[in-house]
């Protein structure tokens, strides 16, 4: 009976997941800029840097941009995934008993001030 409904261990997950969406959130919003200003310089360019450096540079900003809005947009949010972990526990069954208990209770506290 020492069992754990949800294991701690979820709880702990839970939270590093939303620090890492945040710094995902943060992560790209700064590759943003950097492209943004990276696209100015680019376009306002003397000729002194090569094509094939500024087209590589281009292409990690742009891949490292990608990734952090696709750990931004899935990563869950802490509530929704405790709601989704509330939600595993919430079955027919398990609303059934928890009634069940609930009137058992009230009888109880109603036969104890009827004495």
């Amino acid at each position: 009976m020492n069992e754990y409904l949800i294991s701690p261990s979820w709880l702990y997950w839970i939270d590093v997941l939303s620090v890492v969406k945040t710094g995902a959130t943060i992560a790209f919003a700064l590759l943003l800029a950097s492209v943004g200003i990276g696209a100015v310089i680019y376009c306002c360019d003397c000729g002194d840097i090569q094509d094939l450096l500024k087209k590589k540079f281009t292409y990690v900003l742009l891949s490292a941009m990608v990734v952090s809005l696709l750990m931004a947009l899935f990563i869950p949010s802490k509530t929704t995934m405790v709601e989704m972990m509330i939600a595993q526990y919430a079955t027919h069954e398990n609303i059934q008993y928890s009634i069940e208990t609930i009137k058992e209770i009230a009888d109880y506290i109603l036969r104890a001030v009827g004495k």
